[in-house]
C-alpha cells in the first residue's frame, strides 16, 4: 500500500483497487492531506526517497515508545536513569509489540507513558515553559494516536493513563499535604486543555471523512 501511494504521487484516494480507497483513514499511508502533519512517522515521504522514508516509518514509532517509557520512569525514579533506559528497551522488545509491530500498536502505549509523565510534571514543576511544552507535545501525540483509529489498542492505554492521573491528582504527598485538591486539579489544566484541542482536531478529521 505504501509503495503504491508513492508510485501514485501520495494521493488522498488510492486507486490500486477499483473505486479507490481513502488513504488518509486506514493502513497508516502517506499522502498530501493535511492530516499527515499529525503522523510524524509519515512525514519523511514528503521529502525523502522511498527507502529512507520507510525507515522512518518503521523506526520512529518504536523510538517514541522507548523515549516515552524512559521519560516516565526517570520522572518517577529520577536517580535511576540506567535502570529506566534498560526497562524502556525491554518494554520495546516485549513479545506483544514485536509481534504486532505497527504504528497503531506503538503510539497508544507511547501516549500512555507521555500522559502519565506529563501529569506528574504538571503537578510538581513550576516551570511554565516546560508545562506548556509538555502539554503541547501531549496534545500532538493524542491526535497521532487517535488517527490510528484502532480502538482495541487505544482503550487499554487510555484506561491505564486515566487511572494513574486520577491517582496522582488525588494522592496527597508530604510536600503538598496542605495544598487543596482544587489547586492540584488546576495544575493539570494545561493537559486537559491540550486534550480538548486534540479532540477538536480529531473531530474535524472524522467529520471530513464520514463517507
Amino acid at each position: 500500500w505504501t509503495i503504491s501511494q508513492v508510485q501514485q504521487g501520495l494521493p488522498i484516494f488510492n486507486l490500486s483497487f477499483p473505486g479507490g480507497m481513502d488513504a488518509t483513514v486506514q493502513h497508516e499511508l502517506p499522502s498530501t492531506d493535511w492530516s499527515v502533519i499529525f503522523r510524524p512517522h509519515l512525514l519523511g515521504f514528503l521529502v525523502l526517497p522511498l527507502d529512507n522514508a520507510m525507515a522512518i516509518k518503521w523506526w520512529l514509532p518504536g523510538f517514541a515508545l522507548m523515549a516515552a517509557c524512559y521519560f516516565f520512569l526517570v520522572t518517577i525514579v529520577p536517580k535511576r536513569p540506567i535502570m529506566a533506559a534498560a526497562v524502556a528497551v525491554a518494554f520495546f522488545f516485549s513479545p506483544f509489540f514485536q509481534l504486532w509491530y505497527l504504528p497503531v500498536t506503538l503510539w497508544p502505549a507511547a501516549w500512555s507513558f507521555l500522559t502519565m509523565a506529563t501529569c506528574v510534571w504538571l503537578l510538581r514543576s513550576p516551570n511554565r515553559m516546560a508545562r506548556i511544552a509538555l502539554a503541547t507535545l501531549l496534545g500532538y501525540v493524542t491526535v497521532t494516536m487517535g488517527m490510528g483509529i484502532y480502538v482495541p489498542f487505544i482503550i487499554p492505554s487510555v484506561l491505564v493513563a486515566l487511572a494513574f492521573c486520577i491517582g496522582a491528582v488525588f494522592t496527597v504527598r508530604e510536600s503538598d499535604r496542605f495544598a487543596p485538591v482544587r489547586s492540584r486539579i488546576g495544575a493539570v489544566v494545561p493537559m486537559l486543555a491540550a486534550g480538548g484541542v486534540a479532540v477538536a482536531i480529531l473531530g474535524v478529521w472524522l467529520l471530513t471523512r464520514l463517507p
